[in-house]
């Protein structure tokens, strides 16, 4: 049995991050499995690009904890105007008695007047949430992964709403403080990345000359993050979008959907949208209004 003296802790370089995935791809297939899912199968030659750019946006929050020459955890955390926020804290299976989790959350924690800290994690890992209570995170919030394989898919009716894909300076500056309003505090650095990437794309929606919403998707059919100035135009702005959309024959479309936000669960499950997974969003401070905002990649929510 390993002792947690043998285990050592540096510094993440980026050549450590495809090892680093693996454990991750590991840790999350151990929990999968405990709870029957389907496991993750897809090969990891290199480090998923999010995770570089996360990693490169705050690489002193980012720590490996070691057993020898292997990488053995992964810890990885980002802070957002006075939001720090864990992107990923995952421990091999075969260490999980080394208590490698909390010297990792320690090491990349950060602490300032007026921060907030947040994560997500799944619903099913009561052994996370309690880790997380204990740096004064509570749930405050259940997501719930809803997918929908194309061939399911029911396309709703159109709402009226005028769609704009070519994305002004304008309209990111209004996004921007859309964000500061629901959220607390806005992204601008993922905004970058996203708009950067071929595979993403932004739309945002008018009722006449007024911007009432923003919807962010993937050439893959995950859309999020999204927000609007009611959870009536955020309804709205989302059964536009799969108005609209032509999802292709092996897509599954999926997206993160609060749920206190009925209005926008009940759209999804008349779209043939269904409840796939559960994760909860922990915070120490109350955060934004999920009745106008739907979450994106749950590494940066």
């Amino acid at each position: 049995m390993t002792s947690a003296r043998e285990i050592t802790y540096k510094p993440t370089r980026s050549r450590d991050l495809v090892p680093a995935a693996r454990v991750v791809r590991l840790a999350l297939n151990n929990l999968r499995q405990g709870t029957g899912k389907k496991l993750i199968r897809r090969p990891i030659r290199k480090p998923p690009p999010f995770v570089v750019h996360l990693f490169k946006s705050n690489p002193e929050l980012c720590y490996c904890a070691w057993h020898g020459r292997k990488i053995v955890g992964f810890g990885l955390a980002v802070v957002r105007g006075e939001q720090w926020y864990l992107s990923d804290l995952f421990v091999h299976p075969k260490y999980q008695d080394c208590k490698i989790g909390k010297q990792l959350m320690d090491r990349v924690w950060r602490d300032a007047p007026g921060m907030s800290h947040a994560l997500c994690t799944f619903g099913y890992n009561m052994q996370a949430i309690g880790i997380y209570s204990r740096y004064g995170m509570a749930v405050l919030e259940s997501l719930i992964l809803m997918a929908a394989k194309a061939e399911h898919f029911k396309r709703p009716k159109p709402t009226g709403l005028t769609v704009v894909s070519k994305i002004s300076k304008a309209d990111m500056a209004w996004i921007h403080a859309q964000e500061s309003h629901i959220r607390g505090y806005s992204h601008e650095a993922e905004w970058k990345y996203w708009l950067a990437n071929k595979n993403y794309r932004l739309r945002v929606y008018k009722e006449g000359n007024k911007r009432v919403g923003y919807c962010l998707t993937t050439v893959d059919g995950i859309f999020g993050p999204a927000g609007a100035i009611s959870n009536r135009y955020l309804v709205r702005v989302i059964q536009e979008y799969l108005a609209a959309v032509e999802f292709k024959k092996d897509t599954v479309a999926r997206t993160f959907c609060p749920t206190n936000n009925t209005s926008l669960y009940h759209l999804l499950l008349s779209c043939g949208f269904r409840l796939r997974e559960m994760t909860v969003f922990m915070s120490d401070k109350r955060y934004g209004d999920m009745q106008r905002y739907l979450p994106a990649d749950l590494s940066v929510f």
